[in-house]
């Protein structure tokens, strides 16, 4: 099988859905959108969902026959950590969210107040129902379709990152930690539909 065209022919594809995403929600580098609808945010989470289970999956397609020669644990450095030099640039999640099966709620609805704190005043939570024309801020969401346009963008280099990651978890599993054995979850990728 020629692996680099399946790989070049899925990346186009991939590049289609995402430029199609960004067009329909408006999310573009400095467009004004900056708050979707619920339904709309919705729309393009069931897209985006499964594109980004597709690209992870592409990269491992394109980090079979590669290696990585992983360095030796550095400390901190002697002056403490640094703080940040600015904003960082979205970075895609290379590991397949866990399967959430059968958890409850953490705080259970009920209709008394929760006392957070004696000093604060009682404040009486929003009891009405979502609307699909409630506004939600898109922030996370373009985050989210910049991390997968640059992730496209570049193969190799996420290749190199996820072979780094496994090599971080062999060297876990060694010294008898648990870790992930697999970016990829089981059974079905994650899919909108299959939530």
């Amino acid at each position: 099988m020629d692996w680099k065209l399946a790989i070049e022919v899925n990346r186009e594809a991939l590049l289609r859905l995402l430029a199609m995403l960004v067009g329909a929600s408006g999310l573009a580098p400095g467009g004004a959108v900056n708050t979707l609808k619920r339904w709309q945010r919705r729309r393009v989470l069931d897209f985006l969902i499964p594109a980004e289970a597709a690209v992870r999956r592409l990269i491992l397609v394109v980090a079979r026959g590669m290696s990585v020669i992983l360095r030796e644990k550095r400390g901190f450095p002697s002056g403490g950590v640094s703080g940040g030099r600015g904003k960082r640039a979205p970075v895609f999640g290379l590991v397949d969210p866990i399967r959430r099966v059968g958890l409850r709620a953490k705080h259970p609805k009920g209709d008394g107040p929760r006392i957070i704190s004696f000093d604060e005043p009682y404040v009486a939570r929003d009891t009405r129902e979502p609307l699909p024309d409630d506004l939600l801020d898109a922030a996370h969401l373009y985050q989210r379709l910049e991390a997968l346009r640059r992730a496209l963008e570049d193969l190799p280099a996420q290749a190199r990152r996820l072979l780094r990651w496994q090599a971080r978890c062999e060297r876990a599993r060694g010294e008898g930690r648990w870790v992930r054995v697999s970016p990829l979850r089981s059974g079905r990728p994650p899919a909108g539909i299959y939530r």
